[in-house]
């Protein structure tokens, strides 16, 4: 469902010199992390599959995005420019619930 033409197209920064993570996601390690969960983009209709990878990426590029607020194509254009999230929620995000 992702060509490496439409990935390259979903993430036109990732390689960019201002991005801690140029280098690191390219197409051919997408496929073989996508290959390692044989259900990941192959269940339900097209229509799902679509969803589920859109969603994905969506989620994915939102945790790593690089933007900012007039950053060339936008802020989320420049998703998977970290490798990690730049600000994760603290350790303690769900205390007293789950302690």
């Amino acid at each position: 469902i992702i060509s490496r033409e439409m990935f390259e197209d979903l993430l036109p920064y990732r390689n960019d010199a201002r991005c801690p993570a140029r280098g690191f996601y390219t197409y051919d390690a997408f496929i073989e992390a996508a290959q390692a969960f044989p259900g990941f983009g192959n269940s339900g209709n097209e229509t799902m599959r679509k969803r589920e990878i859109a969603a994905f990426f969506a989620q994915t590029g939102h945790e790593t995005t690089g933007g900012w607020t007039d950053a060339p194509g936008g802020e989320y254009a420049w998703g998977y420019c970290y490798i990690r999230q730049v600000s994760p929620a603290s350790s303690d995000y769900c205390y007293p619930y789950c302690p």
